[in-house]
């Protein structure tokens, strides 16, 4: 379900539910903070749009119901996961972006929220806008990382998680449960919408947009330049050879961009090769998909403090929108 869908089903039918069935509602259901900001404007507004002033009154009740109780069923919410659908075979997808925990969970984590962001991977969602199709996961990769497999989608022990000891305690089994249920929604809900790409295009595109730490020693301390690439492509969840054109097409597009007068250091599985999504999509899709996994140096921002630097940000954005004329050029040599 897009944004859209949601809130009509919201408005529409279950506008009769009783309120004090909203009580009855378990914790595991309660709305969090990016839930609010993302469905409450869209209440009265698809209220107005679909059903007039009927609409207004079930769009109202809808905003009472959800800010006096803080319950809503999470399967009818679009907190953890946006799609947006276009024309183009080309989606841009930032799996890591998101900072959101659902509640529960404020308590039982053993590092600060700075801690968790610094290993996300922020302002990624920003450059999504570059297709008209686009992918985004808000909840946090440290309540369920869909860039990994299942067994591994919670990080449990350090080794997990760069070393870090992410929960003061072993998590519940129901607790773990409800992180899984997060993580399965986002595939049930990413096979749906590739489904329906597929039905459309014959060969799809996907630009998988992350970010990662150089400066892990301090702030002052830059990793190795020969290691750590401006921009690493990681290539081996697909068919490679069947995809040169493209990759190659998107690679020599990136290193041959004009940043501020200078050429971004732009290379392949140097880095980072690719993780569970792509392989995920190549699974299913085989070598009809390519799943280019796109990461980006933090030279962006501060990876300590999170600030990012917004010329940075415009033109990396710039550069990402501008790849798809040359990649749409080489997708027809296919």
């Amino acid at each position: 379900m897009n944004n859209y869908e949601i809130t009509k089903y919201l408005v529409l039918r279950f506008s009769r539910i009783h309120l004090f069935t909203m009580f009855g509602l378990p914790k595991s259901c309660q709305l969090n903070k990016q839930a609010k900001r993302h469905v409450l404007p869209l209440i009265l507004d698809v209220g107005r749009a679909i059903d007039g002033g009927l609409g207004r009154i079930k769009a109202w009740f809808w905003v009472i119901v959800v800010t006096k109780t803080g319950f809503v069923d999470r399967k009818f919410m679009a907190a953890n996961h946006s799609f947006k659908t276009g024309t183009s075979p080309i989606v841009f997808a930032a799996v890591h972006d998101g900072h959101e925990i659902r509640d529960e969970l404020e308590g039982l984590f053993n590092l600060t929220e700075g801690e968790r962001l610094r290993e996300e991977d922020p302002y990624t969602s920003k450059w999504v806008d570059g297709s008209d199709n686009g992918i985004i996961v808000h909840h946090s990769r440290f309540e369920a990382d869909v860039n990994r497999p299942r067994d591994k989608a919670v990080y449990q022990r350090p080794e997990d998680a760069w070393g870090l000891q992410v929960w003061k305690s072993p998590l519940p089994a129901e607790v773990l449960n409800r992180s899984l249920e997060v993580y399965d929604g986002f595939y049930r809900a990413c096979g749906s919408f590739f489904d329906e790409l597929f039905s459309q295009h014959q060969n799809i595109i996907v630009y998988d947009i992350h970010s990662y730490n150089h400066r892990r020693e301090s702030a002052q301390q830059e990793a190795d330049p020969a290691e750590n690439p401006e921009v690493n492509i990681g290539t081996q969840n697909m068919d490679r050879e069947r995809w040169h054109p493209v990759v190659e097409s998107l690679m020599q597009h990136f290193r041959s961009f004009d940043y501020s007068g200078r050429r971004l250091d732009t290379r392949e599985n140097i880095k980072f090769k690719g993780g569970y999504f792509g392989k995920w999509l190549y699974s299913r899709y085989g070598k009809n998909i390519c799943p280019v996994s796109i990461e980006f140096k933090k030279f962006f921002m501060d990876e300590h403090t999170g600030e990012g630097y917004e010329n940075d940000l415009e033109l990396i954005g710039r550069m990402l929108r501008s790849s798809r004329k040359p990649v749409l050029e080489a997708l027809k040599s296919l």
